[in-house]
C-alpha cells in the first residue's frame, strides 16, 4: 500500500502557507533557475565524459515510482495555487 503521508504534507504546507507578494521578483528567480538549472546538469555532462560513463538522454517512464510521485506532487501544488488565486 502506498502511504499518502507526502501528499497530506504538500496539501497541508499549501493550506497554511501565507500568499506571495512577489511583485518583481519573478524574472530573477526564472533566470537563476534556468541558469543553475544548466550548470547543474552540464556539470554531469561533463564528469561523465571525464570518466567515459557514456552519457545520454533517458525519459522517466510514465509507470515508475518517481513518476507518480511526482504527478501527485504537481497536482497538490496546483491545487494549492487556486486554492489562494485571489
Amino acid at each position: 500500500m502506498i502511504s499518502r503521508a507526502p501528499e497530506a504534507a504538500a496539501v497541508l504546507l499549501l493550506l497554511i502557507a501565507p500568499p506571495a507578494r512577489a511583485g518583481g521578483f519573478w524574472k530573477p528567480f526564472i533566470a537563476g533557475t534556468a541558469s543553475g538549472f544548466a550548470i547543474h546538469e552540464g556539470s554531469h555532462l561533463i564528469l561523465d565524459l571525464a570518466f567515459d560513463a557514456e552519457p545520454r538522454l533517458k525519459g522517466v517512464r510514465p509507470n515508475s515510482k518517481a513518476a507518480r510521485w511526482g504527478s501527485r506532487v504537481a497536482k497538490a501544488a496546483f491545487l494549492g495555487v487556486i486554492a489562494f488565486k485571489e
